[in-house]
Order: structure tokens, then sequence, then C-alpha cells
């Protein structure tokens, strides 16, 4: 017979193991509900970070475009920015290469740039590629030699045309080359040259369609020089002896 010590140490081990099995059965469904909730709480977590990711594609790609459009804004404000400064520059250098005061600038001025866009008008020409549709001419600024910026042989290659002490520069540039223009922009002559280039370049042009455009852009060339060389004679009525020279030299007269 078993001692009733030992009986007793069994009932007490089995009735330990029984509720340890039932305490383990308790917790293992209690935590299947939670393990379940946390797999299907990551899974909606998810799925939300998809259709967030989705719907926020449209908006990302807007705000690119919106910052894309800023910054060529502030890329033509500054650009026209440096062409105002350069601009002033150039004249003041103008100015001071002719010693003119004030008061007679005022008078000069006008008549310098209207023989530097009669210039540009009475030797406009497209050069081989630059008239392929882009509106880039050799004369009234762009793509040229021999002319400036504005026209006229005056722009200058450092500082606006001024030295380190302040006084014009002998560094002069001929050939600033600038940007297209847009139609708009173009003048009869350059529009001529444009209509005539691409007549060029087609295969079924009569040649009397391109006879009309070439006497027209002579007529426009002639009528140009025949303006220049009054508006010349004007000058010489507003210019002072000793700034004659230096309008020869910047090609304001012959």
């Amino acid at each position: 017979m078993r001692n009733p010590t030992v009986k007793r140490a069994i009932c007490s081990c089995t009735i330990v193991a029984v509720s340890m099995s039932l305490a383990a059965t308790v917790v293992y469904s209690q935590s299947r509900p939670r393990s379940s909730a946390r797999t299907q709480s990551r899974s909606e977590w998810q799925q939300g970070q998809g259709m967030s990711s989705q719907a926020g594609q449209p908006d990302f790609v807007r705000r690119m475009q919106e910052r894309h459009a800023r910054q060529m804004q502030e890329m033509q404000q500054d650009m026209e920015e440096m062409q105002r400064w350069a601009e002033e520059n150039r004249n003041r250098a103008i100015q001071q290469t002719l010693r003119a005061t004030d008061d007679q600038w005022r008078q000069l001025k006008p008549k310098l740039d209207r023989i530097e866009r009669l210039k540009a008008e009475a030797e406009v020409s497209a050069g081989p590629g630059s008239a392929g549709g882009n509106g880039n001419f050799q004369g009234q600024g762009f793509m040229f030699a021999g002319v400036s910026a504005g026209g006229a042989g005056a722009a200058f290659g450092d500082a606006g045309g001024m030295d380190s002490s302040g006084a014009p520069s002998d560094n002069w540039s001929n050939s600033w080359t600038t940007g297209p223009k847009n139609q708009m922009e173009m003048t009869e002559g350059e529009t001529l040259c444009q209509e005539l280039h691409h007549l060029l370049r087609g295969e079924s042009v009569s040649a009397l369609q391109i006879a009309e455009k070439v006497a027209a852009l002579r007529k426009v060339r002639a009528k140009a020089r025949e303006d220049l060389a009054r508006t010349r004679q004007e000058l010489c009525g507003l210019m002072l002896p000793h700034q004659e020279p230096a309008l020869i030299v910047m090609g304001y007269l012959d």
C-alpha cells in the first residue's frame, strides 16, 4: 500500500498539472484574438498607406509642376534684370565715350536707337540653321556679327564697357548673341527671311514664289538704308564736332 503522504503528493501534482493545462488553454484562446487583431490592423495600415500613396501621387506631380513654373518665372525675371543692367551700363558707357551731357544724351539716344534698328533691318539675314523654325536671325540683336545686341556695334566686353576706374573700356564686343525671338517681336525683314528660308527648304515651290519674297526682302532692305541715311543726317545736326569720331568708330555714322 502506498503511503498516504505519497498519495497526497500525487494528487497535488495532478491538480497542479490540470490547472496549468487549463490556464494555458485560456491564455492561448485569449491571445489568438489579439494576434489576429494585430495582423488585421497591420494589413489595414499597409492598405491605407498604399491608398494614401496613390492618392498623393497627383498632388506630388502638381507640386512639382508649380515648383517648375516658379523656377522658370524667377529665371525669366533674372534674365530681364540682367538685360536691363546690361542696357543701362551700355548706355552709360556710350554717353561717357561721347562726353555728352544728360540733356544732350536725351536728344541723342532716340536717334542712336533708331540707327541701330535701321542698320539691323538694312542688313537682316538668316544664317544656315538659324531660321529652322526657331526664330533666330542675323539682325536686330540675334545671331549676327558686326552689330551689337542692340545694333550698331556698341556692346562692350566687360562690365558694360567700363574699366576698373569707371572710364569707358577699350574692350568692345561686336558679336553679342541673345536668345530666339517670337513672332510678335520679329521685324518685317526677319519675317521675310523666315518665309524665304522655308520656301528654299521646300521641294515643290515655284520660282515665282521665291522671286516675290526676294523682291520684298530687297525692298525692305532698301527702305531701311534710305531711312538710315536720313536718320544719320539728323544725328549730325545734334552732335558736337568732338563726338563725330566716336560715333564713326561705334558704327552710328559712316
